[in-house]
């Protein structure tokens, strides 16, 4: 009886430390399983998770390989034995008869062995179980593509969007499939459901398609629908056109993207009085500032239920950036107008400035401020715009310092109701 006593407390010992060996060694292979998995292997060579995860590695890369050749291309993937690759898989379908990862690896295979019809099935089960198995999802999408079955297309790819930030492989396909009519329609159909990846997808579009008004037909296609597009979807849109020169296109993109009270207050300058937050885009105010100072689009004195740009600077060097806005006016002499009080103190003042976009050297048009105004004063600048080379404009305020010694200025600046008028003919 004492010697059973005496060994119980061996075997708890070593019971408990075999379980905890089962935890660390359990634990650990599963987290070398995504970090790991050849070290994982070493461990636990019979884990059908490790192998699996050996399998799906090795897949992924055959996949790769076929590509590269259908493409006439030289993959640099190493060579894989599939037999070995079936193995793994079946191995892990026999511990978990379930599992959608070694269904989407089997499908992989018989896709590189031309199996299209085989690699169809065991695709549409390793989907069917899963829609994390992001492989089999792509190749479905790209098989129904080829097929010309838009209603599949257009399935997988919101499965695809909804589960994974894909907006990148999936964009072109649905670019592609928006540019026949059928496709058009049914894309817009799932649009106008407002999914979760709508925006993201509208970001990634721009840059996915060969011609570049078709974001606008999707973009204003929404129009009439429970869910229209946002300003916020235009923007991405905007900023490609014009990265791209394409200036009329974009202030066009960009009148689309205005409500009735907005499309209103469109001229020749758009927001002039200040009166209005910025809604984004090159067609509107952009406050670029930077240290030593504060812009903002607030309430002005004595302009009652009216809101001005003021400026103001703190004592130092500052690097004021500048307000902006991009402009299309045709060729001809045009005025610029507004109002300004303040107190500004430096070497150097601000300064209005309209300039052809990307044009390097003076600005066609210029109005300089420093010195005190107690009260509302107009101001006025004419400018002309050239008839070559000056497709699009800005109007810009910027601090006119030369050098690091002249970016001295202290002080408050306001200015209110600016406006372009073009010059009578005479």
């Amino acid at each position: 009886m004492r010697s059973t006593l005496a060994f119980r407390p061996l075997a708890i010992g070593a019971l408990a430390l075999f379980i905890s060996w089962q935890i660390v060694t359990r634990t650990l292979v599963a987290y070398l399983v995504t970090a790991s998995p050849d070290l994982a292997r070493s461990l636990a060579p019979d884990d059908p998770q490790v192998l699996l995860a050996l399998a799906s590695d090795a897949a992924d890369g055959l996949m790769r390989a076929r590509q590269a050749s259908l493409n006439g291309a030289k993959s640099d993937s190493p060579s894989v034995d599939k037999d070995q690759l079936k193995r793994w898989a079946v191995a892990a379908i026999a511990a978990a008869p379930v599992n959608p990862t070694a269904l989407r690896i089997l499908g992989q295979l018989a896709s590189a062995e031309g199996d299209d019809l085989g690699a169809d099935a065991l695709m549409t089960g390793a989907a069917h179980l899963s829609r994390q198995e992001t492989p089999a999802l792509l190749w479905l999408l790209s098989r129904a593509y080829t097929a010309g079955d838009v209603p599949v297309v257009i399935r997988y790819a919101d499965a695809l969007l909804s589960t994974r930030a894909l907006s990148q492989p999936v964009a072109p396909v649905l670019a592609s499939l928006a540019a026949t009519t059928k496709g058009r329609a049914a894309l817009q159909e799932l649009l106008a459901t407002n999914p979760r990846w709508r925006a993201e997808f509208f970001a990634v579009l721009p840059n996915a398609v060969t011609d570049a008004r078709l974001p606008l037909i999707l973009l204003t296609g929404l129009h009439d629908t429970s869910a229209p597009a946002k300003p916020t979807d235009f923007q991405p849109y905007l900023r490609f056109l014009e990265n791209r020169k394409l200036y009329e296109l974009a202030y066009y993109a960009w009148l689309q993207s205005l409500d009735e009270s907005q499309l209103a207050r469109a001229g020749m300058l758009y927001n002039g009085g200040f009166d209005h937050a910025s809604i984004g885009g090159p067609f509107d105010w952009t406050l670029n500032t930077g240290a030593g100072v504060l812009t903002e689009m607030t309430a002005g004195p004595d302009v009652v239920g009216k809101q001005a740009l003021r400026i103001e600077f703190t004592v130092g060097r500052v690097d004021f950036g500048s307000v902006s806005e991009m402009i299309l006016l045709a060729p001809g002499t045009y005025t610029l107008t507004g109002k300004f009080r303040g107190e500004l103190n430096g070497r150097r003042p601000l300064e209005w400035q309209i300039a052809c976009v990307g044009i390097e050297g003076d600005p066609i048009g210029h109005q300089a401020f420093l010195g005190t105004e107690r009260l509302w004063q107009n101001f006025s600048a004419s400018f002309k715009v050239p008839a070559e080379n000056c497709r699009a404009q800005t109007v810009r305020l910027v601090h006119a310092a030369r050098s690091s010694s002249e970016q001295f200025i202290t002080g408050i600046a306001w200015f209110d109701d600016l406006k372009i008028t073009a010059a009578v003919a005479e």
